[in-house]
């Protein structure tokens, strides 16, 4: 009896593991801090950040899940773009301040081994001296991962 309750478990999690979908491996910092507990609404956003083609995935740091619809959506073309959106929450004195950050991702960005998500956030002066130049949003998002390059901070 007990051996077929085990047979019939190890039976199931076998089959459901593949429609569980997929789990990338993503840290993310910000302002090169390990950000634990202050991130929130994690979504992944179909064409442009604007797009109403959003669905919900899951953070823990080390892990960002996909389920396995969109981990199918992703694959099905190679030519849409894919971004990561998600709300950074700190506090300043007494009040809550709430970053929107996004990062735009491919196919092969989401296949690597790891991925290191560091979002120099501009409010922040030093980052902001260091590293607007290359950008005109509020904040910069530099992925890295096997093979990847770095931005180069200004002095």
């Amino acid at each position: 009896m007990i051996r077929r309750i085990l047979f019939t478990l190890i039976l199931l999690t076998t089959l459901l593991t593949p429609m569980l979908g997929q789990k990338v491996n993503l840290i993310i910092q910000v302002n090169n801090k390990l950000i634990v507990s202050e991130l929130s609404r994690f979504q992944i956003v179909f064409d442009s950040v604007n797009s109403n083609k959003l669905f919900a995935v899951s953070y823990v740091p080390g892990e960002l899940s996909i389920d396995e619809y969109l981990w199918q959506k992703i694959n099905l073309d190679s030519n849409v773009r894919i971004f990561l959106k998600f709300d950074y929450y700190t506090y300043n004195k007494d009040d809550q301040e709430i970053a929107n950050f996004y990062v735009e991702l491919t196919q092969h960005k989401l296949q690597q081994r790891y991925l290191i998500l560091n979002i120099y956030d501009f409010r922040d002066k030093k980052y902001k001296h260091w590293y607007q130049w290359h950008t005109d949003k509020p904040f910069l998002a530099e992925l890295t991962f096997p093979g990847s390059g770095l931005y180069i901070r200004k002095q």
